[in-house]
């Protein structure tokens, strides 16, 4: 058959146009298939082998090899037909042979015709001019009276129904007229994502890292679309990894308009990645495609699936933004390899900081060039400052270095800025540290952890209602993370918003029921301080404690509880204990201040606080807006303090 124009059952195609309609609606069926479903149709009845469908579709060079490839594309063809392999009505598998058309085709040669409304008119035409050329006699004429009733009101109705579809689609009703003209519906309105965890197809659970670095990196590509009014980060989605919830449930848990979920294999020097677009409405994929490369590769293939998704979706990509995403350039892959196990170690504790340092260390090694390691690292270094057995006296010059480093290697790089920016605070630069995070959210708009940082700083200026902004941001793109309505509860706190923060908290306790989860126990000892709820801050902060919180720090807050009701001896004895019993490198938390403050001995809250200063210590960065420290600001040491920390003059 020579035919350009193929009907079989309900379905036309039109070889010409590469379309396939069903009914006369165009159906969304993807290149290969379609050209699999050509070559059957010119050969109905005949095996097709795989050899002829290898030789003719799949190019020598191609990325996706040719047995993964033709399985998806007949799956895909099946799916579209509504066919199926154990009981085919049109293409039939011939078992290591190849394939067959075995449905009844018809072939006209041509372009396809289009569909026509006014086809009920024009048969209303022609059987009103057959009648009229047909004889009557009295033998007939009864019969034919009768005959041409039935037909007048069967070509009324028709008439009625044709005119009833001219006006749908003159208007467009429901999309009524696209779909009469065989053009396809438009895709669903789709502005927000979650980029569900990539299936680990390696068979090897220790390769769960590089499976979760991908569904990261994916996660981080799409975020850099402005035009994408949410990306959902990591933390959130990492919580449906194996989960047995249907799509449509995912994505009303997170507010998102469409997931992508899919696979990542990696084998013998090459990485392959399968992904589904699915509209949250449909629980049908709107877009699915197969990626394999060169793990030298991997990077440019990140950036190609970020790039489908948004040419798919039809949203705007801005010329810089698509230069970005094209920019992605071969990496080494045991530095990309050192490098996502060194994110994957990036916990608080000591150990697993101490590993990430030596991956990043690993990866800048083998890839000298490799921002994302430098920015990596700085974060690693600042961490263990703050939750390892380091200070951040000692830390910060490593971090300041590989920060600057990571900019310098790549100003396109999100989380380079927010590593200056980190490092920044610590030089109490803190026009230097919004310039960074800002130009990181210019970068990443969708970014938690940037959104979380900005308000973290803004809070630490006092600037609340900016501050609340982006902790609310930071929960619409992280909202399942524990570690977000913490942080989110303690800035409300120092906004003195105490009823709205223990709301966040009991969400953070909800989230990450865990006993280790010690934060949010804490902050909610914090708060019902300063509610007055006295037994119930204690309570809640020995329950912290118990959970192996910060010794010092929680037993300081439980002593500045007993000296505002009074218990000033026991606070003080506690206190001395602590004294006693800690190692004087570590005895600087800002909560002895908030104790000592609360015992009215001002002396020694100054002797903490300015030690915390001079120390560079991470929670020395908020002092300016702790409520357990307003009974100092008419003290002359507290503008004297605020003058070493550079804060913006009022």
């Amino acid at each position: 058959m020579s035919g350009q124009h193929f009907s079989f059952g309900a379905f036309e195609v039109d070889l010409e146009a590469g379309e396939v309609r069903k009914h006369g609606i165009r159906l969304k069926l993807q290149e290969q298939p379609f050209q699999v479903l050509a070559l059957l149709l010119r050969r109905p009845g005949q095996v097709v082998t795989r050899e002829e469908l290898r030789t003719q579709l799949w190019s020598a060079d191609t990325f996706v090899d040719f047995e993964h490839g033709l399985h998806s594309a007949i799956n895909k063809l099946r799916e579209a037909l509504g066919d199926s392999a154990d009981n085919p009505r049109f293409v039939e598998t011939l078992p290591r042979r190849g394939y067959r058309f075995v449905g009844t085709v018809d072939s006209v040669s041509g372009p396809a015709p289009a569909p026509d409304i006014g086809r009920g008119m024009q048969a209303q035409t022609a059987a009103r001019t057959a009648t009229s050329e047909v004889p009557t006699s009295p033998e007939t004429a009864g019969p034919m009276l009768v005959s041409r009733r039935r037909d007048h009101s069967v070509l009324v109705a028709v008439g009625t129904l044709a005119a009833f579809v001219v006006v749908l689609a003159d208007l467009n009703v429901g999309g009524w007229r696209d779909r009469l003209l065989g053009r396809g519906a438009a895709p669903p309105h789709i502005k927000s994502l979650a980029v569900l965890p990539l299936a680990n197809l390696s068979g090897d659970p220790a390769q769960e890292y590089f499976a979760d670095g991908m569904t990261e990196a994916l996660i981080s590509n799409l975020a850099q679309i402005r035009a994408l009014s949410r990306v959902i980060s990591r933390t959130s989605v990492m919580r449906y990894k194996g989960s047995r919830k249907s799509l449509p449930e995912i994505a009303q848990e997170l507010n998102v308009d469409a997931v992508i979920e899919g696979t990542v294999q990696r084998s013998g020097g090459r990485v392959r990645v399968t992904a589904k677009l699915i509209p949250a409405a449909t629980d049908s994929p709107l877009w699915a495609r197969d990626y394999e490369r060169d793990l030298s590769d991997v990077l440019k293939l990140q950036s190609d699936v970020a790039r489908a998704v948004a040419d798919e979706i039809r949203i705007q990509v801005t010329p810089e933004e698509r230069a970005r995403l094209a920019a992605a350039r071969n990496i080494n892959p045991q530095a990309h390899e050192a490098y996502l196990l060194g994110r994957h170690h990036l916990r608080t504790n000591e150990e697993d900081l101490r590993q990430a340092i030596g991956h990043f260390e690993r990866a800048i090694q083998l890839a000298p060039d490799y921002a994302a390691a430098y920015a990596g690292l700085s974060n690693a270094w600042l961490q263990r400052g703050t939750w390892g057995t380091k200070n951040q006296k000692e830390v910060a010059p490593l971090a300041h270095d590989n920060a600057l480093k990571a900019v310098a290697l790549d100003p396109q790089l999100a989380e380079a800025h927010v590593a200056l920016g980190l490092v920044k605070i610590f030089d109490w630069d803190w026009a230097g540290t919004e310039q960074e995070i800002t130009r990181a959210l210019e970068l990443d708009p969708n970014s938690a952890e940037a959104h979380r940082t900005y308000g973290e700083l803004l809070s630490a200026l006092e600037r609340h209602a900016e501050a609340i902004r982006e902790m609310q941001r930071a929960e619409e793109l992280d909202p399942l993370s524990s570690v977000i309505q913490s942080r989110y509860a303690r800035a409300l706190w120092r906004a003195r918003k105490y009823e709205e923060a223990v709301l966040h908290v009991q969400r953070a306790i909800e989230l990450d029921p865990n006993p280790g989860n010690v934060m949010p126990y804490w902050i909610l000892g914090d708060l019902y301080v300063e509610m007055g709820r006295y037994d119930e801050a204690i309570a809640s902060l020995k329950k912290a404690q118990s959970h192996g919180g910060n010794a010092v720090g929680i037993s300081a807050d439980v002593a500045g509880v007993y000296a505002r009701i009074g218990k000033q001896k026991e606070a003080r004895r506690m206190l001395e204990e602590l004294k006693a019993t800690t190692d004087p490198a570590s005895f600087s938390n800002v909560e002895l201040a908030h104790a000592y403050t609360a015992l009215g001995d001002k002396d020694e809250a100054f002797k903490v606080l300015f030690r915390l200063v001079e120390e560079r210590n991470s929670y020395a960065t908020y002092i300016k807006a702790q409520p357990p420290l307003d009974n100092l600001h008419s003290d002359p040491r507290w503008k004297e303090l605020l003058r070493r920390m550079n804060y913006p003059p009022e």
